[in-house]
């Protein structure tokens, strides 16, 4: 027998279900070859149950669910202090602002500097912020 589980918990597709009784039709090792090794067997067919784990690895791995990436606003929530760092506009070097939009497109970040709530944010890289802790309540 041979149990099968994503990791995220959620089901196999059937396409995936197909694909890997495929896989484990064509490798699996039979007890008749794993107690005859010298036995006819495929040319992909695994001798030992490590080999075919192995094998189940690899085809498992490029369907490994991976988290997406955070965005823009879930790294830099609105309303959160940051500080501008390394920009090319020196004397906003270590200038304080406040995250006011995003644009997850562009990846760029908008701040707004100083108490001017008309004034359009600069679109900044989030790799020219440091996000500073919220201020106490």
């Amino acid at each position: 027998p041979v149990l099968a589980a994503r990791a995220d918990g959620l089901p196999l597709p059937a396409g995936e279900w197909e694909e890997l009784a495929s896989v484990y039709e064509r490798r699996a090792p039979t007890a008749w070859q794993l107690v005859h090794v010298e036995a006819h067997r495929s040319e992909e067919a695994c001798l030992t149950e490590q080999d075919f784990e192995a094998v189940l690895r690899e085809w498992c791995e490029p369907r490994a669910w991976k988290p997406p990436p955070p965005t823009l606003e879930q790294r830099y929530p609105l309303g959160r202090r940051v500080e501008a760092r390394e920009l090319s506009r020196a004397e906003l070097n270590g200038a304080v602002g406040v995250v006011a939009a995003h644009d997850e497109e562009r990846g760029r970040v908008g701040v707004r500097f100083g108490d001017d709530d008309e004034a359009p944010p600069l679109a900044l890289r989030p790799r020219n912020l440091l996000l500073l802790p919220p201020r106490p309540e």
